[in-house]
C-alpha cells in the first residue's frame, strides 16, 4: 500500500487481492467453551444476546477473568502485556495520577470488558475487550460536531467456538455504548450520548509481519491474517495511510512496527491529520 502525504491522514482501502481493510485485534481463542461463576456488583451492558460486563478498578474481580481469555487469544510476545501492565493502566482511572492526566490532556478511562452469553443455560464467557476513549476536538469548521469520542480499542476477542453467531459486532458495538456511558457519567452531560466516535485499532500488517510470526499467529488463531482485514472491512474499517508503529509495552519488549492503524467511523472524505494528532498524543501519553 501506498504511504505517507504530509498534510492529511487519508483512509484508503488496499487494492490487494482479499486484502479489503480490518485485522489482527479479532482474534479467538482455541479453548472450549468455559462456564463460570461470575463476579457479582459489576456494570453490565447488554448488546443483542450478548452481556458485557466492565470495570475500570485496578482492582477489579473482572481482571483476572479478562486475562485468563486474553491470554489464550494472543501469543505474539511484543504485541502482548501482562496482567500487571493491565493493572497499571487501570490504576491511572484514579488518583493523583488521573488529576494530572485529566488535567493535561481532558477526560479519560480505561476499561476491561468480558462478553457473556447463556450457553446451554450457563453463563460463558465468549469474548473480551480492552479499550480506552478520550474526547478530542473535531479542526473542520462547520461540522456539525465540534468533538469525536475516540477510543483505542486495544484488543478485543471472541473464542473460536462462539464464531459466525454476530458477538463480535455486537462486542465492538457494546464498547462503544460503554465508552459514551462512561463519558456522560463523568461529565454529568447526556449529551455527549450524541457524539460521533472514531474507533482506532491496531492490525497486523500482512506485508510486514514476521513470516514466523504470520504462520505462528494464524494457525493460533484459525484465521489467516488477510481474511481478518477483510473481516475488519465489513465492518467498517478502514486502514489510515500512515506509517505507523506500536511502542514497546515494557521496558523487556520491543517496539512493533509489523502493525497497520485503522479507524472506524471516519469521515468519506478522509481523517484529518490533526484528528490522528490528538489520538495518538493521548493514547502514547496515557495509556
Amino acid at each position: 500500500p501506498t504511504r505517507a502525504t504530509p498534510n492529511t491522514a487519508s483512509t484508503t482501502q488496499l487494492a490487494l487481492p482479499q486484502l479489503v481493510n480490518g485485522g489482527q485485534r479479532m482474534v479467538v481463542t482455541d479453548a472450549s467453551p468455559t462456564r463460570h461463576v461470575l463476579p457479582t456488583g459489576l456494570s453490565i451492558s447488554s448488546a443483542g444476546r450478548l452481556n458485557l460486563l466492565f470495570d475500570t478498578s485496578s482492582h477489579s474481580p473482572l481482571l483476572p477473568l479478562f486475562f485468563d481469555a486474553y491470554d489464550d487469544a494472543f501469543i505474539l510476545e511484543d504485541e502482548k502485556e501482562d496482567i500487571d501492565g493491565f493493572r497499571d493502566c487501570l490504576k491511572l482511572n484514579d488518583g493523583t495520577e488521573h488529576e494530572r492526566l485529566t488535567s493535561d490532556w481532558g477526560p479519560f478511562r480505561e476499561t476491561i470488558a468480558i462478553a457473556v452469553a447463556s450457553v446451554d443455560g450457563m453463563d460463558t464467557i465468549v469474548g473480551g475487550a480492552n479499550f480506552i476513549w478520550f474526547p478530542i476536538r473535531n479542526p473542520r469548521s462547520g461540522s456539525p460536531h465540534e468533538h469525536y469520542l475516540a477510543i483505542n480499542l486495544n484488543y478485543i476477542f471472541i473464542n473460536r467456538t462462539f464464531r459466525s453467531k454476530g458477538y463480535f459486532r455486537q462486542l465492538l458495538t457494546a464498547c462503544a455504548d460503554i465508552a459514551k456511558q462512561q463519558l456522560a457519567l463523568d461529565l454529568a452531560n447526556n449529551d455527549v450520548r450524541e457524539l460521533p466516535c472514531l474507533i482506532f485499532t491496531e492490525q497486523n500488517d500482512p506485508l510486514r509481519m514476521d513470516p514466523d510470526d504470520y504462520v505462528r499467529d494464524s494457525l493460533h488463531s484459525g484465521v489467516d491474517q488477510i481474511d481478518r482485514i477483510a473481516i475488519w472491512s465489513h465492518l467498517g474499517a478502514r486502514i489510515i495511510d500512515f506509517d505507523y508503529a506500536q511502542p514497546a509495552l515494557s521496558d523487556t519488549q520491543k517496539s512493533f512496527d509489523g502493525l497497520l492503524l485503522a479507524v472506524i467511523g471516519a469521515p468519506a472524505s478522509g481523517l484529518s491529520a490533526r484528528i490522528l494528532r490528538q489520538h495518538l498524543e493521548r493514547f502514547f501519553a496515557i495509556s
